[in-house]
This record gives structure tokens, C-alpha cells and sequence, in this order.
């Protein structure tokens, strides 16, 4: 038996993992977990996820089992895998095997420079046990640690900071590729720059005449359903997802897309989890992009400081030097942006944020918030969230509407 679990490591990643696991957050092709269901095809997967996550992600995973506060159904003396959520592993680790925590020398993408701002706990990738030894959820980390069971290092990464998504993301989209293939629709008219083997044209997919892809750069993927209209530029590495459209855009290398995109513009070194718009003219560089977003015409933001300095982005209640020095913003899922908005290096946009005020944002802006003095109420949030959802024949299901609620009174004292 495998599971998957969520641990306090998840309030780093916040606001990216307020409305879903950590283990589905993407970076290259996929999510977390489908890397995981990638290398255990035919293995019996549990889903270790918060409290409030339950019910939405059993709906989702009907599958899975779902785990958020004892495990349930399992044999006294069982022994199982249990493997972060936050992990990216390069190989398969052994189901079987004597009880040991498997942890990574690589705890994160970047230098962390700040004194006293909250580290990552422990390198800590899995661990092999008796299921009896958990005696409680959510996996407390520390606890697991203090266990005396032998530590062996295995080959992965550890996600513990939103930047290392899009830090990781160029060589996992040239890991991702594969082999080349063009069963889609690809205009002969089509401008395509390199080698036809760094193309993986999906069924159903189609390239427009006079679109330009450059492969020299890297590979790309575009799934199925999706689009590249004409006039636009993409260059690899890129994943463009099911039916998604790039609609005269200039994509720079590095960027994934989600499934249900609508990309405008300059996108360059940025991922999108899915069901966004940037449809409209605007830059956004080096950000993660929540689903649901919708960023106005023009909407621009910067990753790349003045004084060309390492970016700082605020976590919880810590300023962190990242040491990065092209880092731009972090979108939670259903926020939107005014036309011309501006949006600040290093920048944390919370879930159904409203950014409409002129000039340069703030650094840090709220979930629910409606400008900087009015907290959007609730009944608007559902509303409007269907009225979103409606347009890509979406279900804000009972579930759903249930978890915004919740966590509209438990961000209630955030500002």
C-alpha cells in the first residue's frame, strides 16, 4: 500500500495549496501525484490531505481512498509506503522493504538567506512503516523523525517553497517529453523551427498557419485539444495542456499550462495550473498562476528588481531573501486583475483577490479582498465562482462551495 500525504509543510506553499493537496500542484507535464501514479501503475493509492480538504478531494478521487483524520480499513501489523506530497521522485522506492525514512540531501531550489524565517523542517521524503505507528493525522514530520528507524537517502526533490515549482520546471519539461509525435493537425504552412522529433503534437491538437515554434530552444508538448493559434510564438521547453488555447502569444521558454488555458501576450518561465485566462496583451514572468485566475488586459508584472537584487517574497509572517534574482508573482486560484494592473516582484496574491487600484501593488494582498479597503462578501465569492466555473461547463459543486465557505471564515481574521 502507498500513501500520499500532506504535513505542516504544506503552509509554505500557501496561497497555492488553500483550495487543494499539495500533491496536485504542477510543474513540467504533470502534477505531483500523477508522477506518482506514472511510476506505480497498479498500486493501491491513499490520499493523506487536511480536514477541510476531505470532501472535495474524494469527489475528485473517487478511486483513492482518502485519509484526513485516522487510517482506516488497514490491518494491525501493515506495513506501507508512505511518500510526501511535495516530493518529486526520479525513481521508484521499493514497496517492500525494512521500516526507514527516506530523506533528500536537495531541501530547496534556492539559497534561503533570511535569518529566522521558517526552513523547511526535515529533507524528509517518505518513510516506510507499520501503519500502527500512526497513530494520528495529519503526518506530523517531526514525530516520524524522532522515530529510531535507519534514514537512507533516495533520489528526489522536495517542493517546499512555491518558486521551487518554476525553479524545477525547465528540467522537468525536458524530462517529461519523450518521444516526438505529430498526430494532430499541423498547417504545413506553420513555421517550425528545429527538429520535428522535439514535437509532440496530441490528437486533436492543431498548429495554425503562420504559428512559429522554435524547438532549438527545447522540446514541446501540446496535449490534446489544444491550440496554437496564428501569429503566435512558442518556444521550448513548453507543455501546453488539453484545450488550451495560445492565442497570438509569445511564450519564452520554460512555461507549463495547464488544461483549459487562454494565453495572450508574454508569458515567459511560468506555470499555470489551469482554467486561467491571460487572454489579453500584458507580461507575466516567473510566476505560478492558480486556476480560475482571470489577469486583465495589460496586466503586467515584474521579476526582476531594479537594483538587480535577489527577490524577497513574504511567507506566513517571514520575509524571505530567496536568492533568486528572477522571481515574479504567486496567484492563488479564482483572483482576478483590473486592465493595467502592475504587479509587484516577489508578489503574493491570495485565493478570490480583487486587484484594481492604479499604480504598483502591494507585496502581499489578501485572499477575498475587493481592492485594498472592502473584504469581498461571501455570497458574491459563490456567485461569481459559479458564474466561472459555468463558462468552461465547470459544477461549483456542494463540496466546493462548502470549502470556499470555510475558508472565507478562516481567513476572515486575515487582512
Amino acid at each position: 500500500m502507498i500513501y500520499i500525504y500532506e504535513d505542516e509543510g504544506h503552509k509554505n506553499l500557501l496561497p497555492l495549496v488553500y483550495t487543494r493537496p499539495v500533491f496536485e500542484l504542477c510543474t513540467g507535464n504533470f502534477t505531483i501525484l500523477e508522477r506518482i501514479q506514472k511510476l506505480y501503475p497498479d498500486q493501491e493509492i491513499g490520499l493523506i490531505v487536511r480536514n477541510y480538504l476531505a470532501p472535495l478531494t474524494k469527489e475528485k478521487y473517487p478511486e483513492h481512498q482518502v485519509h484526513n483524520s485516522k487510517l482506516k480499513g488497514q490491518k494491525p501489523e501493515e506495513k506501507a509506503l508512505f511518500i510526501s506530497g511535495q516530493a518529486i521522485l526520479e525513481e521508484k522506492i521499493p514497496i517492500e522493504g525494512e521500516e526507514e525514512i527516506l530523506v533528500t540531501r536537495a531541501t530547496s531550489r534556492s539559497p534561503l538567506k533570511s535569518i529566522g524565517v521558517r526552513k523547511p523542517l526535515l529533507p524528509v521524503v517518505g518513510f516506510r512503516i507499520n501503519t500502527a505507528k500512526i497513530k494520528r493525522l495529519p503526518i506530523d514530520t517531526k514525530i516520524i523523525a524522532r522515530l529510531r528507524l535507519k534514514k537512507k537517502e533516495v533520489a528526489a526533490q522536495l517542493i517546499n517553497y512555491p518558486w521551487d515549482l518554476i525553479m524545477i520546471n525547465s528540467e522537468l519539461l525536458i524530462k517529461d517529453f519523450g518521444v516526438g509525435q505529430v498526430k494532430g493537425i499541423l498547417d504545413p504552412r506553420a513555421i517550425i523551427y528545429g527538429d520535428l522529433s522535439r514535437l509532440y503534437l496530441e490528437q486533436n491538437a492543431q498548429i495554425q498557419p503562420v504559428a512559429v515554434l522554435n524547438l532549438h530552444s527545447g522540446p514541446i508538448y501540446i496535449d490534446r485539444d489544444a491550440k496554437i493559434c496564428s501569429l503566435s510564438l512558442v518556444e521550448g521547453p513548453c507543455y501546453v495542456g488539453k484545450n488550451t488555447i495560445i492565442d497570438g502569444a509569445k511564450i519564452r521558454p520554460n512555461c507549463s499550462f495547464g488544461d483549459n488555458c487562454r494565453i495572450g501576450g508574454e508569458v515567459e518561465a511560468s506555470i499555470f495550473q489551469g482554467f486561467a485566462n491571460k487572454h489579453h496583451e500584458g507580461f507575466l514572468g516567473h510566476s505560478y498562476v492558480g486556476e480560475w485566475v482571470n489577469l486583465g488586459a495589460l496586466t503586467t508584472n515584474s521579476d526582476l528588481r531594479n537594483d538587480y537584487g535577489p527577490v524577497k517574497v513574504t511567507i506566513g509572517k517571514k520575509e524571505i531573501d530567496t536568492g533568486i534574482f528572477k522571481l515574479g508573482c504567486f496567484i492563488g486560484d479564482h483572483s482576478k486583475t483590473a486592465i493595467g494592473t502592475l504587479i509587484n516582484t516577489g508578489a503574493m496574491i491570495g485565493i478570490f483577490a480583487n486587484v484594481f487600484e492604479p499604480g504598483l501593488s502591494a507585496k502581499i494582498i489578501s485572499s477575498f479582498r475587493w481592492g485594498s479597503k472592502r473584504r469581498w462578501q461571501i455570497e458574491d465569492v459563490i456567485k461569481t465562482a459559479k458564474a466561472v466555473m459555468a463558462r468552461r461547463n465547470i459544477l461549483l459543486t456542494k463540496s466546493y462551495e462548502n470549502l470556499l465557505r470555510y475558508l472565507y471564515r478562516k481567513l476572515s481574521v486575515r487582512r
